[in-house]
């Protein structure tokens, strides 16, 4: 019998089990198949119960936003560099910016110290930025 007969009802209507304490290889599969983590059996030594727990998907873990912004900003980064070099005043230009923020900044240096930027001598000896790739 389930501790919780909603849950049990709710996994029979949509098809993961196919009866009370049934149906565990469809749930095994269905998981796998959607990448979830494996269900978690727990049990006492005369096995008069069980408990089963399903770990949430890793999808819906909620991220951490302002690392999400910081990732798409140096995506943009990323992006305006893709064509050729640019200084840093360059670069804020094309990124819509008067002048060099502290963000643009911040995120550069992210991606120096991370080594996905390098800084290259242009022509007329003034530092560029550049993706890695590229130099």
């Amino acid at each position: 019998m389930y501790r919780n007969r909603r849950i049990g009802d709710l996994l029979q209507e949509i098809k993961l089990i196919e009866g009370r304490n049934t149906g565990f290889p469809n749930a095994l599969a269905a998981l796998e198949e959607n990448g979830s983590p494996t269900l978690h059996f727990e049990y006492d030594d005369q096995r008069q119960f069980l408990s089963v727990s399903i770990p949430i998907h890793p999808s819906f873990i909620q991220r951490n936003r302002k690392e999400d912004r910081a990732l798409v900003y140096q995506k943009m980064i990323w992006d305006c560099l893709a064509e050729a070099p640019l200084s840093m005043t360059e670069l804020a230009k094309k990124l819509g910016h008067k002048g060099i923020t502290a963000r643009l900044r911040r995120n550069v240096d992210i991606l120096l110290e991370r080594k996905d930027l390098v800084s290259v001598t242009g022509q007329k000896g003034q530092t560029l930025l550049a993706l890695r790739s590229m130099k």
